[in-house]
């Protein structure tokens, strides 16, 4: 089964699990509030968007600052997230928010050719379901969507025991060790990464996945 296929199957299992259950919204919301990457007028892209926790974190973070100007673009693999995130840009009247159904390994022939010069990437547990062998194309993708002074924010799962019953064999997805996800993002050409801590009380996040700052 691939992601696509293993989400449209799963889509609304997975928004229970991780944004309901873990409180994982919640956990993000906390994390970027102490981050602040938000700028008046700034550009941002998630990449593997899915049902789009991450862009509503960072949009109502900035209407409740009055920050204005900033546009977010969303693209994901899979239409099943893309139709739940729709659904809630709808009732939110949200104007600027763009998504696009599209491959993070195909970003170069799927995304339209204004979709480039971000000022902010973000990407929340997407690569963990693309094969280890292809991550640092992705990774390679993403970096030349980004300006040269740009910021990108990786959250992605853990290796170690728990993370293997609950994500590898649930979801089949891969997980990554401290060293190993640090090597990859280096030879994908990013550089000042830095290993964040989601801050109480959501510190148990942490045993689920790293967050990390990357500049390109």
């Amino acid at each position: 089964m691939t992601a696509e296929e293993l989400y449209m199957k799963k889509a609304t299992l997975y928004r229970w699990f991780f944004i309901k259950f873990l409180r994982y919204k919640n956990g993000l919301k906390n994390f970027f509030e102490t981050e602040q990457p938000l700028r008046q007028g700034c550009k941002v892209l998630d990449a593997g968007c899915g049902s789009g926790v991450l862009i509503k974190v960072l949009f109502r973070i900035a209407r409740k600052r009055n920050m204005t100007g900033i546009h977010f673009y969303g693209f994901d693999l899979t239409r099943a997230m893309l139709d739940l995130f729709n659904e809630w840009i709808t009732k939110e009247k949200a104007a600027n928010i763009t998504l696009k159904k599209a491959d993070v390994l195909k970003a170069d022939e799927q995304l339209p050719d204004d979709w480039g010069n971000y000022d902010l990437i973000v990407s929340s547990a997407m690569l963990e379901y693309i094969p280890k062998s292809e991550v640092k194309k992705a990774l390679r993708n993403l970096g030349s969507l980004l300006k040269p002074e740009g910021t990108f924010y990786l959250f992605i799962t853990r290796k170690n025991f728990l993370m293997a019953l609950l994500i590898k064999l649930w979801w089949k997805a891969n997980l990554y060790e401290k060293a190993e996800i640090k090597k990859v993002l280096q030879n994908s050409g990013f550089k000042d990464i830095r290993f964040k801590k989601f801050s109480f009380p959501y510190s148990y996040l942490n045993l689920w996945g790293f967050a990390i700052e990357a500049k390109n």
